[in-house]
């Protein structure tokens, strides 16, 4: 039997504030993860020297590196949490990490009114398949590194430090990854099977006040525990 293991990244060392809604959303997650058995994992975003987005491909690494055996390594974002707790994430493995993907995330949509780019992944939620996608998170973390191939979009360098239209540097990185490689990288067929603001599975609460995050995970673990 595989091993699945979820993990998110936020400060846990030192004295920084964390938002409100993280007490909510690491309590739904470890819910979720206690009801089916697997681990929940929290890594502090600042061991490493870029930017803090990039905190979710460095402790993917390193968890890839230490799993023992055939897994499934499922990272959510601190601002997203299991809506359907009945469901398995096996079950989404089964459909997309098939043939030669490693990799499946949703595509880069907010909700049914808002579309960034519907062509591309999101990086808020993703699952991998280990030990499969090793290689292909060595390649994720050195993208910056590799510059004589990576000008993306009007010429610009993609550095550890960019951020082309808003958008989080190592999500550029697997931009380019799924553009050189699309057949590591599966987009599920609906947004909201993995992603999303009104996400089904996954409530991804992207581009949403503070306020009302705290408002909209503190209700639904009111409504479970």
């Amino acid at each position: 039997m595989s091993t699945v293991k979820l993990y998110t990244t936020h400060y846990t060392l030192g004295d920084e504030e964390l938002p409100g809604y993280l007490q909510w959303t690491d309590k739904i997650n470890k819910h979720y993860c206690a009801c089916h058995g697997y681990d929940w994992i929290v890594r502090d975003v600042g061991l490493h020297t870029r930017p803090h987005p990039w905190s979710r491909v460095y402790h993917a690494l390193k968890l890839a590196r230490e799993f023992e055996g055939p897994g499934l390594l499922m990272f959510i974002d601190g601002d997203a949490f299991v809506r359907d707790q009945s469901k398995m994430v096996e079950q989404l493995a089964e459909k997309y990490l098939v043939g030669g993907a490693v990799f499946v995330a949703a595509p880069d949509i907010r909700d049914a009114k808002i579309a960034y780019h519907p062509e591309l992944p999101n990086a808020g939620v993703f699952i991998l398949k280990l030990p499969d996608a090793l290689e292909f998170l060595e390649d994720w973390w050195r993208s910056p590194d590799m510059k004589s191939s990576l000008i993306y979009d009007s010429g610009r360098y993609l550095d550890a430090s960019d951020s082309l239209h808003h958008h989080p540097f190592e999500q550029l990185a697997l931009w380019h990854l799924y553009e050189s490689a699309p057949d590591k990288v599966a987009l599920t067929a609906d947004y909201k099977e993995l992603n999303g603001a009104d996400g089904d599975y996954v409530t991804h609460m992207m581009a949403t006040r503070p306020s009302a995050r705290i408002g909209i995970s503190q209700t639904f673990w009111e409504s479970i525990k």
